[in-house]
């Protein structure tokens, strides 16, 4: 498949990472609009912030579930069949949530749009590594990943604007228009070679592969700690900053223009391996973590700590899922699943023991309890990278 990217000129390359990014892009829409509209559609269905995070803890433990067991499935039919499936499952999910009535059925369609985008996002992922030409992986990945800064600046602020003029069930209505007008792109997309299709692989063999344990370790611990401060932002930002659900959508915009500004760069990981700025960049993220309890005294300096936040947390991202691309190009589909198990499954126990503490010590202790993850897990990447500068001075 590597010879593929070879062959492609500049034009169609823009073309498939254009439709890889809208792919990512809606999968983002959905992930990260509840948030800064948790109290309106809690109050319209009559629940509180906590028990409305249910429905990101479902959207998480589906996502894991469906890149566990789904991905397998779906896997031997290459990445374009599985894109089409994820993308109808999360167009699906995301009209049942702007229908629900009721938090059962707003948990409901979180866990269908998570089955969709857990096989979505990690095919996504794989075909980007496909579709890049040799020694551009890390920057092709970036403009794909800008996919979330897209949906934080301007789909997720668009929709809570359209929440808080109009319904946040319409917000749900226009992300099901954005998710089909996905599933259309992805038809697009070059077929898999027949000579080349993905074969199916365990979840034990792609275990064995070296580094994989660790590194959806550490994606676990890097997620845990995004979503458990993500989820509550909006809320935060409305109950205790009182502002509007507008007011709450211009600090999910700074943490997109953060995120977005980081894809400029992204040819600074090809240069200094991204197993070599993983570590580091995940100390800088305690850190940020840190300085966020300070920082979220008011809204407009919670906006600039967020735009500080994406830039790291992109780069973050970027490092962890370009490493797992390139531990083995046999099981890359099936590690990716695993990514997303570990990455939502993480949104899954963030949402409700994040939810818990946050009730319980307010949104400073969620900081702290942030800071300390990406603390162990930066201690984990740092540990492995020594492991193996020791194996490559043993000849091993």
């Amino acid at each position: 498949m590597r010879d593929v990217a070879h062959s492609v000129s500049a034009g169609q390359l823009l073309k498939n990472t254009t439709v890889l990014l809208l792919a990512v892009t809606v999968i983002g829409a959905n992930a990260f609009l509840l948030s800064p509209i948790l109290k309106t559609v809690g109050d319209s269905i009559h629940s509180n912030a906590p028990m409305t995070a249910w429905a990101v803890s479902a959207y998480g433990g589906a996502t894991a579930l469906s890149g566990l067991f789904l991905t397998a499935v779906l896997q031997p039919r290459g990445y374009r069949f599985t894109l089409f499936v994820g993308g109808a499952l999360l167009a699906a999910g995301v009209a049942v949530t702007g229908l629900a009535g009721s938090l059962g059925f707003l948990v409901a369609g979180q866990a269908l749009a998570g089955l969709g985008a857990g096989v979505m996002l990690p095919a996504a992922y794989g075909a980007t590594s496909v579709i890049a030409p040799e020694g551009r992986e890390s920057r092709v990945m970036g403009w794909v990943i800008a996919g979330w800064s897209i949906s934080l600046v301007l789909a997720v602020p668009t929709s809570a604007m359209i929440a808080h003029y109009v319904s946040w069930r319409y917000a749900y209505l226009v992300i099901t228009l954005l998710a089909l007008i996905s599933v259309a792109g992805v038809a697009t997309l070059p077929a898999d070679p027949s000579n080349d299709s993905p074969r199916r692989s365990g979840i034990t063999q792609a275990l064995r592969v070296a580094w994989a344990p660790s590194t959806l370790l550490v994606s676990f611990l890097y997620m845990c700690a995004f979503y458990g401060v993500y989820t509550f932002l909006g809320d935060y930002t409305q109950r205790v900053l009182n502002q509007s659900t507008i007011g709450a959508g211009f600090v999910v915009l700074g943490y997109g223009l953060g995120f977005g500004l980081a894809s400029v760069v992204g040819g600074v990981i090809d240069r200094y391996s991204p197993r070599t700025l993983a570590g580091p960049l995940l100390l800088i993220l305690c850190a940020v973590y840190l300085v966020g309890v300070a920082a979220s005294g008011c809204l407009a300096t919670l906006v600039l700590w967020a735009i500080v936040w994406g830039v790291f947390n992109q780069l973050g991202l970027n490092c962890l899922v370009t490493v797992l691309t390139h531990l083995s190009s046999e099981h890359a589909l099936r590690l990716l699943g695993l990514y997303s198990v570990a990455a939502y499954g993480g949104a899954m126990i963030a949402a409700l023991v994040f939810g818990s503490l946050y009730q319980w010590a307010g949104f400073g202790a969620i900081l702290v309890l942030a800071s300390a993850l990406c603390m162990t897990a930066a201690l984990i990447a740092v540990k492995l990278r020594g492991r193996q500068h020791a194996e490559r001075g043993c000849g091993v």
